[in-house]
């Protein structure tokens, strides 16, 4: 079992939380450790961008199931966008969908105007 937790912020927040995941899940199968680095730098990249606030980078390996989450003080929830050419950028929710087994979003209290926990979900069986 593997737990962590890491308060993030500023510029490097994402590419810290690649660095922590692709740490906690060394010595596993790379296709799922770079998924997850992946769909984590995805996570930190949309709660900076939309939330702009500290951030929490949780991580929990159980058995066969690996569960990312990033929390943050911003209550507006993620949506899929569509696919557009015409876009730079948009795209990180539909990268989590396509990759992950399951996410979803859960409403949390860090600030008075209340906050959100973004995840997702990989089953480590798969891999």
């Amino acid at each position: 079992m593997v737990r962590t937790s890491r308060s993030l912020s500023g510029k490097r927040a994402a590419r810290e939380a690649r660095a922590v995941v692709r740490e906690e899940l060394h010595g596993r199968p790379v296709e799922l450790v770079e998924t997850a680095v992946l769909l984590a730098g995805e996570l930190v990249t949309n709660a900076i961008v939309h939330g702009g606030s500290e951030l929490r980078l949780d991580l929990d390996l159980d058995g066969k199931l690996l569960r990312v989450a990033v929390c943050d003080g911003d209550p507006v929830r993620p949506t899929l966008q569509p696919p557009s050419a015409d876009r730079e950028n948009g795209r990180g929710m539909l990268i989590v969908d396509s990759l992950a087994t399951a996410w979803g979003v859960d409403d949390v209290g860090p600030t008075p105007d209340g906050g959100k926990r973004v995840w997702f979900e990989l089953d480590v069986g798969e891999w």
